[in-house]
């Protein structure tokens, strides 16, 4: 069971992450996309409408904490996540 707190879904928030970051790092979303999933549809299909379930989301947004660049100003209106704590880190308490 993940102990990453729930952060409520909404797709613009992922949206305007990848849009973000591709430009930041001039690839495209598609390209972002593989990073996190493993296939380019991801925001695609978040703009036309489709969804993704809630795990999805929620990787996609510790992947975007996680991998955001020091460099790029992370947006004040989305909550940023926590990463997760690695294994030896938990199991050492």
């Amino acid at each position: 069971m993940s102990s990453t707190p729930y952060t409520p879904i909404s797709y613009v928030y992922l949206t305007t992450l990848s849009e973000m970051l591709a430009k930041h790092l001039h690839r495209s979303e598609a390209t972002i996309s593989a990073w996190i999933t493993g296939h380019a549809r991801l925001f695609s299909r978040l703009r036309s409408g489709q969804g993704c379930n809630a795990h999805t989301y929620q990787d996609a947004l510790v992947w975007f904490s996680s991998n955001w660049p020091n460099d790029l100003e992370w947006p004040s209106d989305i909550p940023r996540p926590t990463p997760p704590q690695s294994t030896q880190e938990v199991s050492s308490c």
